[in-house]
């Protein structure tokens, strides 16, 4: 089989779920066996490790490739989210950064940094970059959903009232 080839069946595994996580890493070091300089295969390889929890694997490969190109946004995303997942909002910074340097309207981006800012315990921080984030994508509930739970978190239960009206006004629109 062809590298290409490998790389569309661990990605097929990968989509299939959890329980076919290990098939598609398979696939991905097959792929890399071919060509181990192979950039989609070691990014697939990254976000199946990443999901299995091998988060220093995971790390060290996307570093790799946030070394080789300094503007792959979708590198910087998962790195960020990498150490995000495991609370190290230190370390997942200066890739959100990154990423926002790219496209400072980017909404992963904010959305990280709003995660990145609640986890650090600035929460004022937090709900001021969820609002960013509200201007880019105004319509989503997830965001007032977010907000209302700051707000309760810094006892402001006015505003977190005001982001539930939001959401029940949006859902009458669908």
């Amino acid at each position: 089989m062809q590298e290409e080839t490998h790389i569309h069946l661990g990605t097929v595994y990968f989509e299939m779920g959890e329980e076919h996580y290990v098939d598609a890493l398979r696939e991905e070091n097959l792929a890399l066996e071919m060509n181990p300089h192979s950039k989609f295969a070691l990014f697939n390889k990254a976000l199946t490790l990443k999901r299995l929890k091998q988060f220093i694997q995971s790390e060290q490969i996307f570093i790799e490739l946030s070394l080789t190109d300094v503007k792959d946004r979708e590198v910087h995303v998962h790195l960020a989210d990498l150490y995000l997942l495991q609370g190290e909002f230190q370390k997942a910074e200066p890739y959100i950064r990154r990423v926002l340097e790219l496209n400072p309207a980017d909404a992963t981006g904010l959305s990280l940094l709003g995660e990145m800012y609640e986890q650090a315990g600035k929460i004022e921080m937090a709900i001021e970059t969820l609002h960013q984030l509200l201007k880019v994508e105004p319509g989503n509930i997830e965001i007032y959903a977010d907000l209302a739970n700051l707000y309760k978190k810094i006892n402001n239960l006015a505003k977190a009232k005001e982001c539930i009206a939001h959401i029940q006004r949006l859902s009458s629109l669908d």
